[in-house]
């Protein structure tokens, strides 16, 4: 086996089917609550390993490598048919030989949302909580078009003789599918299981299966899948999404945002498809963290003793933390609308907007920032500046400025401070970053999630 950095040493077999192994990893204490990691394609379990890493200690994480992928074995056509149903199949004999019936919290990427979703129609009530990141659970958006890279492997012959003749996609995604580089160790390890033409016809074989039209093998589980999504709504869920991938871009968060509209939303501009490589030092926390949180049966969150319902979340969207506006149904106090996301002109659920000023897709930008969504509308937006606004606005906690801060929302102290006076530069000796100052109970961190 060639070095896999950061990939647990002991991987396990189970006979998927008679002659055929699956690999996978479980990781963690068997009494742990289960989270379920479900990977796509070119990519195998080795995807997951930093949020295996940060999460094994407490939590059971069962991660399969799909047949003719990572460690598992890889078949000719005529010993497995490489369809959608059967990776559901196998995902759900895993479970099943692992004892798995109780609850799961389900992590899915590229194919394993559609895999992943696929299994949880016939699992309903086992999917306790949902972490979603760069994929797809329903048809593609009408208003997205194939990229020519997917096409040329789906569609054509030629593009076939080249993805297995030269481990053409898996290399390709290993360069393209990341913002930032892959150290070449990391890379070798993603390309590695695709060492030979026999090796990766899986690669392509997804691709293939596709499904774009009612014709096509795949389409009927996908389309139920699709239709089911928005039944998840009740559940936690956690989207994390590079907005740079060129292939679930902006519209598949689009569609995941309607389904899940209290989804919990983390976005960035300067992350590609590989979303957990580019972003692992900040998403694997902020996933750990969410999975912490208790729901409360009422739809509300339970920290720090106190519970905050839905309802009370909504006309405030969380904190600002950026020099734009937050995006909120209705008007600011300027009673100059905001722009509707979705229009022509604000395509982009990762869209930083300023009030009258011109929507900027957030997947053509590369400036380090994360936007975060909250329930039907955006709750929070973050850059590495914030600007002078701590707290939330809308909620108790006091703010250390004074004043109305240009909304109608009005902060519990005294005086006023206009909008157009230039926000205090964080970092510096004399205005310190709000993140780093010792807080104190009564007034708690901005930094801290609720």
């Amino acid at each position: 086996m060639p070095q896999l950095p950061g990939y647990p040493t002991h991987p396990q077999r189970f006979e998927v089917r008679p002659g055929l192994s699956m690999n996978y990893l479980d990781e963690g204490p068997r009494d742990g609550e289960v989270v379920v990691m479900v990977h796509g394609n070119p990519s195998w379990s080795y995807y997951w390993r930093t949020l295996v890493a940060g999460l094994s200690d407490k939590y059971r994480c069962i991660v399969p490598d799909h047949i003719g992928m990572g460690l598992s074995d890889k078949p000719d056509d005529a010993h497995y048919d490489y369809t959608l149903q059967s990776r559901v199949d196998d995902l759900d004999a895993l479970l099943a030989h692992l004892g798995i019936t109780g609850p799961v919290t389900l992590a899915v990427h590229d194919w394993g949302g559609m895999i992943g979703f696929g299994w949880a129609l016939s699992h309903h009530a086992q999917v306790k909580r949902l972490v979603v990141l760069n994929t797809a659970a329903f048809p593609m958006p009408a208003a997205k078009k194939m990229p020519w890279q997917i096409a040329l492997g789906r569609h054509w012959a030629v593009g076939e003789w080249i993805i297995r003749t030269f481990n053409a996609f898996s290399s390709g995604a290993s360069w393209l599918g990341v913002e930032r580089k892959m150290p070449a160790d990391v890379r070798r390890a993603y390309v590695s299981p695709y060492n030979s033409y026999a090796n990766r016809i899986s690669t392509i074989r997804f691709m293939q299966d596709i499904p774009l039209t009612p014709a096509d093998k795949a389409w009927s589980l996908l389309a139920r899948a699709g239709e089911a999504l928005p039944s998840f709504a009740d559940r936690p869920a956690f989207i994390g999404w590079g907005l740079r991938d060129f292939v679930f871009d902006h519209h598949f968060l689009a569609g995941f945002q309607a389904a899940l509209p209290q989804a919990q939303v983390h976005a960035f501009e300067d992350a590609g498809h590989y979303v957990l490589e580019d972003k692992h030092e900040v998403l694997v926390p902020k996933i750990r963290a969410f999975l912490g949180r208790q729901p409360d049966l009422t739809g509300g969150v339970t920290t720090n003793g106190r519970h905050l319902p839905i309802k009370r979340l909504m006309p405030t969207f969380g904190r600002v933390g950026t020099r734009h506006r937050a995006p909120t149904f209705g008007r600011t106090g300027t009673h100059r609308r905001v722009p509707t996301l979705g229009s022509d002109r604000n395509q982009s659920p990762g869209t930083d907007v300023g009030v009258g000023s011109k929507p900027v897709t957030g997947h053509r930008r590369s400036v380090g920032s994360e936007t975060r969504h909250r329930a039907p509308a955006l709750v929070r937006i973050e850059t590495r500046h914030r600007a002078p606004a701590f707290g939330r606005i809308g909620t108790r906690q006091r703010a250390p400025t004074s004043g109305r801060i240009g909304r109608r929302h009005r902060a519990p102290t005294s005086g006023r401070i206009e909008t157009r006076h230039p926000a205090p530069t964080f970092g510096s000796d004399r205005n310190p970053s709000p993140c780093t100052d010792d807080w104190s109970d009564r007034n708690p961190s901005p930094c801290t999630d609720v």
